[in-house]
């Protein structure tokens, strides 16, 4: 049974179903991780590379890829949770923090996860960088959540699934790109899996 491990997911090559994820263990305890909240539906734990002194990250136990796989209004929603989740865990610090995405395929793991940070202006120069908003490699969670609830929701279906995977043609058309010279990349495709492990697309 051929697998392919990339960004801490491990997929079957013949269907593309995922058999392992990172997150999903820390989720369920079965690999170490510090975890400071969790409710039926998201886990929110620290990360291994904080930025600042208080550094979250906000995941939902269904298994999504990633941002390219939130569609419309559903997918806002989804993101309006994360960030509600997000300030519950950082509790009296969740005042001027940091909430944002990283954008593929300029991401870590292959499971949707937001960035909570505290006191962002305490970052340090390459902490800044990485976590640069309104660039294409980095979006703020409301201009995702602003970006999904201007889709319209396509079916199943579609061929064409109403996602945000062209974020940096927006961003740049927008004028708010940070042209930093990174040369540009290209979006990874999302992978349909069946049950029982299932990548949602919300």
């Amino acid at each position: 049974m051929d697998k392919v491990t990339k960004k801490g997911v491990t997929y079957l090559s013949a269907t593309g179903e995922v058999i392992d994820c990172l997150f999903c263990r820390i989720q369920n305890r079965q690999e170490a991780g510090t975890i400071v909240y969790e409710d039926n539906n998201f886990v929110v734990f620290k990360t291994i590379q904080p930025a600042t002194n208080l550094h979250l990250l906000v995941t939902p136990r269904t298994h999504i890829k990633n941002v390219n796989s939130l569609k419309g209004n559903h997918g806002a929603d989804l993101v309006r949770q994360l960030v509600d989740v997000g300030r519950k865990a950082l509790g009296e610090s969740a005042d001027g923090a940091q909430y944002c995405f990283h954008i593929p395929p300029l991401t870590s793991i292959d499971h949707l996860h937001l960035h909570a940070i505290a006191s962002p202006t305490s970052m340090g120069f390459w902490a800044t960088q990485k976590y640069r908003q309104n660039t294409f490699f980095c979006q703020s969670a409301d201009a995702i959540i602003n970006l999904l609830s201007k889709q319209k929701c396509e079916s199943a279906s579609s061929e064409s699934p109403a996602g945000i995977s062209d974020i940096k043609n927006r961003v740049a058309s927008s004028g708010d790109i940070n042209h930093s010279g990174v040369p540009p990349t290209q979006e990874l495709s999302l992978i349909h899996i069946s049950e029982p492990t299932r990548q949602a697309e919300i």
